[in-house]
């Protein structure tokens, strides 16, 4: 009931804004033709997706256990005003380098994305593979400096990096590639698959057949990480566990009193 007044709000008054919305057009999407194994690529592409967020988490604590000991010296030795604020600039130095080197990973990767999907065979799938992970470090670098934004348009643009990086090794159909892809890791870590099937094929107008791969990706890679419960195992601080002062919560330690 609600969508009905916000789409009627939201047209009558569209033409008068600045509102810019970014329009994505996939390569030969007019002429999608699914062959019968269409859905077997989904599901290829849905494991792709949950491979991809294990990487994520583990480059999530890898990071978060870099910064642990940076931040408490800054915060000792600066003080905690000024020790943020090292922190911070560091954070900059790191993520402008980066950047510089990988620039497909500025940004929330949202104005990247068109260029990858109509040009990934020139940009090469080397460097396509390696902002894909650069892109991971960068965000969780963001986050864990103080850096403001989102998680969704990140996790988007990074398997849609990867996406193009399968897409261009096996030739599949860059209909299918890019709406599989575009979802396989935020299908993994947010449960709600149907949503990410119907968000994906709307936003690159695949139509009802462009639904069936998008969807056995999507319950693949959910399956794969959050059905089997390894979501909240990889999602876990491991940071603050390894550096913890309490020890004995992380070895065998002996009752009191036994021998």
């Amino acid at each position: 009931m609600a969508a009905v007044p916000a789409a009627a709000v939201f047209f009558a008054i569209e033409e008068t804004t600045l509102y810019d919305p970014l329009n994505i057009q996939v390569p030969n999407a007019d002429d999608y033709n699914p062959t019968k194994y269409a859905f077997a690529i989904g599901i290829l592409f849905g494991v792709m997706g949950a491979l991809l967020a294990i990487v994520y988490y583990l480059i999530c604590n890898f990071v978060r256990l870099a910064f642990v000991y940076p931040k408490r010296y800054a915060s000792k030795y600066f003080g905690p005003k000024i020790g943020s604020i090292v922190i911070n600039t560091l954070g900059g130095v790191l993520y402008g380098t980066l950047g510089y080197v990988m620039p497909l990973t500025m940004g929330d990767g949202a104005f990247q994305i068109q260029g990858i999907i109509s040009s990934s065979e020139q940009i090469g799938s080397s460097i396509l593979a390696a902002s894909c992970f650069t892109n991971i470090l960068t965000f969780w670098i963001c986050m864990e400096t103080g850096f403001v934004g989102g998680i969704f348009t990140p996790m988007l643009a990074t398997g849609n990096l990867l996406g193009a990086v399968f897409a261009n090794i096996t030739g599949a159909l860059p209909s299918v590639a890019v709406g599989c892809s575009f979802i396989s890791l935020a299908a993994a870590v947010i449960p709600a698959p149907l949503f990410l099937v119907f968000f994906s094929s709307s936003l690159f107008q695949l139509g009802a057949r462009g639904i069936i791969p998008i969807t056995t990706c999507a319950f693949t890679s959910q399956l794969l990480i959050g059905g089997i419960g390894l979501l909240p195992l990889l999602s876990n601080n491991w940071a603050s566990v390894l550096t913890s002062k309490n020890k004995a919560r992380f070895r065998w330690a002996k009752k009191p009193g036994s021998a």
